[in-house]
This record gives structure tokens, sequence and C-alpha cells, in this order.
């Protein structure tokens, strides 16, 4: 997994986010994420946004974290005005996940509103045909490597 933000790029197509086994090689917006009313308001700048971006995947790792074996969860990655890109993850037991790749359209949030919105199989609009298992603690692993790559 890669997730790693352009500064240099206003906003726009500036988030590369690679998931081989989803077959994700894509750039989405950080605009949510500097104008995120909720999440230092009057601050619009590149530093908003990377520190917006490692509270979010800090916020994913504590979803992960927390799962009962069974419960799925969705970790917001796309945030558009007409729907929410996610993965997908389902605790199939005690130490694998199964990950896809869904959209939830209709609905809108800032990255800083994780925990404040609840997604679910009735929201989903689009989930893709493909998925993979990993343990868990590999992908945490994944996500702290991503997280300690943005600098500051």
């Amino acid at each position: 997994m890669t997730i790693s933000f352009n500064e240099h790029k206003a906003f726009h197509n500036d988030l590369y986010v690679n998931l081989p086994q989803l077959k994700i090689d894509h750039y989405f917006d950080t605009y949510y994420f500097v104008v995120d009313y909720e999440f230092l308001p009057n601050e619009e700048t590149e530093e908003k946004v990377k520190i917006s971006l490692k509270n979010l995947l800090a916020d994913w790792e504590n979803a992960v974290k927390t799962m009962a074996v069974g419960e799925t969860i969705y970790l917001p990655i796309d945030f558009s005005d007409q729907y929410i890109g996610t993965l997908k993850v389902f605790k199939q037991i005690h130490n694998l996940l199964k990950i896809s790749y869904c959209t939830h359209y209709n609905m809108a949030m800032f990255p800083s509103q994780m925990g404040k919105v609840k997604f679910s199989e009735k929201t989903e609009s689009y989930n893709g045909s493909e998925s993979f298992g990993i343990y868990m603690d590999n992908f945490i692993d994944e996500l702290q490597r991503e997280y300690s790559k943005i600098k500051f």
C-alpha cells in the first residue's frame, strides 16, 4: 500500500493511493482535507492536509485495532461532494482481514468526521469485485509505514 501527498498540486489530484491487490492506482483530491471546517478551521495549507492525513491514518489504525470478529468497518479515502470512497474492511477471524473498495453515493463528509459518519452495506452504491486478505498486524504495519512517511 502507498498513500502519499503531493503538496505541489493545489489540492486536486494530489493524494496518490496505490493498492495493487484492489487494482487501485489513482490520484484523489485533498480538497476536503483543506476545507475541513471542523479541523483547523481558519487554515487552508499543505501543512493542514498533512496533519489531517496523519490523523486519518491514525483513525484507521484505531478502527482496525478495535474491530470485533465478524465486524465490517469503512475507511474513507476519497472525499467528494457526491460520494465517499472507502476501503471496506471485514474481520474474518482473530487476525485476518478481508479488504475491498466501495463507494457511498449521496454522502459527503470531511476527513475529521470519520468517527461520526455511519457507513453500512445499505449506503454502498458500488462495491468493487476485487478483494484481498491480509493479516491485521501486516495491515497496521503498512498504515504505520505510510503515516511515518508524511513529513513536515
